[in-house]
Protein backbone atom coordinates (compact mmCIF):
# COMPACT_ATOMS: atom_id res chain seq x y z
CA UNK A 1 0.00 0.00 0.00
CA UNK A 2 1.11 3.43 -0.78
CA UNK A 3 2.09 5.73 1.58
CA UNK A 4 -0.46 8.37 1.02
CA UNK A 5 -3.83 5.97 1.20
CA UNK A 6 -2.47 4.57 4.12
CA UNK A 7 -2.05 8.04 5.97
CA UNK A 8 -5.43 8.68 4.24
CA UNK A 9 -6.87 5.60 5.41
CA UNK A 10 -5.81 6.28 8.97
CA UNK A 11 -7.26 10.34 8.47
CA UNK A 12 -10.39 8.79 7.59
CA UNK A 13 -10.34 6.10 10.56
CA UNK A 14 -9.05 8.63 13.18
CA UNK A 15 -11.59 11.90 12.12
CA UNK A 16 -15.10 9.95 12.27
CA UNK A 17 -17.58 12.96 11.10
CA UNK A 18 -20.44 12.61 9.48
CA UNK A 19 -22.76 9.48 8.13
CA UNK A 20 -21.57 6.31 7.64
CA UNK A 21 -22.30 7.05 4.22
CA UNK A 22 -20.42 9.91 4.12
CA UNK A 23 -17.46 8.62 5.71
CA UNK A 24 -17.35 5.94 3.40
CA UNK A 25 -17.86 7.92 0.51
CA UNK A 26 -15.32 10.05 1.85
CA UNK A 27 -12.30 7.06 2.18
CA UNK A 28 -13.68 6.00 -1.27
CA UNK A 29 -12.88 9.66 -2.81
CA UNK A 30 -9.45 9.68 -0.89
CA UNK A 31 -8.25 6.60 -2.20
CA UNK A 32 -9.08 7.70 -5.98
CA UNK A 33 -7.33 11.30 -5.58
CA UNK A 34 -4.28 9.20 -4.11
CA UNK A 35 -4.36 6.78 -6.69
CA UNK A 36 -4.80 9.40 -9.85
CA UNK A 37 -1.71 11.86 -7.43
CA UNK A 38 0.49 8.59 -8.36
CA UNK A 39 -0.23 7.86 -11.82
CA UNK A 40 0.37 11.67 -12.13
CA UNK A 41 3.90 11.09 -11.42
CA UNK A 42 3.33 12.99 -7.68
CA UNK A 43 5.12 9.96 -6.32
CA UNK A 44 6.30 9.07 -2.65
CA UNK A 45 3.45 11.42 -1.33
CA UNK A 46 2.43 11.79 2.27
CA UNK A 47 -1.18 13.34 3.50
CA UNK A 48 1.12 16.43 4.89
CA UNK A 49 2.30 16.86 1.57
CA UNK A 50 -1.00 18.40 -0.01
CA UNK A 51 -0.09 21.56 -2.13
CA UNK A 52 -2.14 23.87 -4.47
CA UNK A 53 -0.41 22.40 -7.57
CA UNK A 54 -1.96 18.75 -6.62
CA UNK A 55 -5.24 20.35 -6.43
CA UNK A 56 -4.27 22.41 -9.44
CA UNK A 57 -3.21 19.44 -11.69
CA UNK A 58 -6.09 17.37 -10.60
CA UNK A 59 -8.78 19.65 -11.41
CA UNK A 60 -7.17 20.09 -14.49
CA UNK A 61 -7.25 16.46 -15.45
CA UNK A 62 -10.47 15.90 -14.03
CA UNK A 63 -12.03 18.99 -16.37
CA UNK A 64 -9.86 18.05 -19.18
CA UNK A 65 -9.43 14.00 -19.37
CA UNK A 66 -5.91 12.65 -19.43
CA UNK A 67 -5.90 10.44 -22.77
CA UNK A 68 -2.76 8.42 -22.18
CA UNK A 69 -4.23 7.44 -18.66
CA UNK A 70 -7.49 6.84 -20.31
CA UNK A 71 -9.36 8.97 -18.05
CA UNK A 72 -12.34 11.32 -19.18
CA UNK A 73 -13.25 14.72 -18.44
CA UNK A 74 -15.47 14.67 -14.71
CA UNK A 75 -18.56 16.80 -14.66
CA UNK A 76 -18.75 20.15 -12.55
CA UNK A 77 -20.72 17.99 -9.73
CA UNK A 78 -18.57 15.71 -9.25
CA UNK A 79 -15.55 18.26 -9.34
CA UNK A 80 -16.81 20.09 -6.82
CA UNK A 81 -17.89 16.73 -4.24
CA UNK A 82 -14.29 15.61 -4.90
CA UNK A 83 -12.59 18.99 -4.04
CA UNK A 84 -15.21 18.70 -0.88
CA UNK A 85 -13.20 15.49 0.51
CA UNK A 86 -9.64 17.36 -0.88
CA UNK A 87 -10.86 20.07 1.62
CA UNK A 88 -11.80 17.92 4.56
CA UNK A 89 -8.03 16.55 4.00
CA UNK A 90 -6.73 20.07 4.23
CA UNK A 91 -8.78 20.65 7.33
CA UNK A 92 -8.21 17.49 9.32
CA UNK A 93 -4.24 17.82 8.23
CA UNK A 94 -4.36 21.27 8.88
CA UNK A 95 -1.45 21.77 11.35
CA UNK A 96 0.75 20.06 8.50
CA UNK A 97 -0.27 21.80 5.48
CA UNK A 98 0.65 25.59 4.30
CA UNK A 99 -1.95 28.26 4.50
CA UNK A 100 -1.69 28.70 0.55
CA UNK A 101 -3.56 25.16 -0.03
CA UNK A 102 -6.85 27.41 0.87
CA UNK A 103 -5.99 29.56 -2.48
CA UNK A 104 -7.10 26.32 -4.45
CA UNK A 105 -10.13 26.63 -2.70
CA UNK A 106 -11.11 30.21 -2.66
CA UNK A 107 -14.46 31.22 -4.48
CA UNK A 108 -13.47 32.40 -7.74
CA UNK A 109 -11.58 29.30 -8.63
CA UNK A 110 -14.86 27.16 -7.62
CA UNK A 111 -16.54 29.77 -9.68
CA UNK A 112 -14.39 29.40 -12.59
CA UNK A 113 -15.47 25.45 -12.97
CA UNK A 114 -18.55 26.22 -13.26
CA UNK A 115 -18.57 28.68 -16.23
Amino acid sequence: MRNLNYELKRLCLANREGSYGTQRERERTLTLIANQLDALGFKKMYARSLRPKHVERLVAVWTNGHEELGWKPVSIGSIKNRLAHVRWWAHVSTHFISPEIYIAFSPWFIHKLSI
